[in-house]
């Protein structure tokens, strides 16, 4: 499963990320401002944002990974943006334990890209990851109270 880890890291791939990295950033700064410590963004605004994302999908991640869609949902007060991920292989080749190996990068990358830590400050993230078959496989979760 290396060389699978390896291409389902989708945090900065060529094409995607820019593309991903750049709606992010200027959506989130039309919808949270500037501040590094941005309040939480509602349901509605994640919903808009989300919308916005969604204009551009599905999207290709990487050789074996796309962006189907992304939503937003509340859970438990707290107002979350997922992204809904397919991934080109069957189960039987990934697995959360896959994903789990994946998360310290992903978090790396949320805490550390100023546009993205000013998102993740107002919404938690996740990815919800199917496989070509449509079944589910694992999520990754991420928060600004991890970094």
């Amino acid at each position: 499963m290396h060389a699978l880890t390896a291409s389902l890291t989708w945090i900065r791939p060529p094409g995607l990320a820019l593309t991903v990295r750049r709606w992010i950033g200027v959506l989130t700064w039309l919808v949270v401002g500037t501040s590094a410590h941005a309040q939480s963004l509602s349901l509605a605004q994640c919903s808009a944002l989300a919308n916005q994302l969604n204009q551009q999908m599905p999207m290709r991640a990487d050789t074996v990974t796309s962006v189907q869609s992304v939503v937003c949902v509340q859970v438990s007060g707290v107002t979350r943006l997922t992204y809904l991920m397919e991934v080109d292989l069957p189960r039987s080749q990934i697995d959360q334990a896959t994903l789990d190996s994946l998360r310290p990068k992903m978090l790396n990358a949320w805490c550390t890209d100023p546009q993205q830590r000013r998102l993740l400050n107002a919404v938690d993230v996740s990815y919800r990851y199917r496989d070509n078959a449509g079944h589910y496989i694992g999520v990754i979760q991420l928060s600004a109270r991890s970094c």
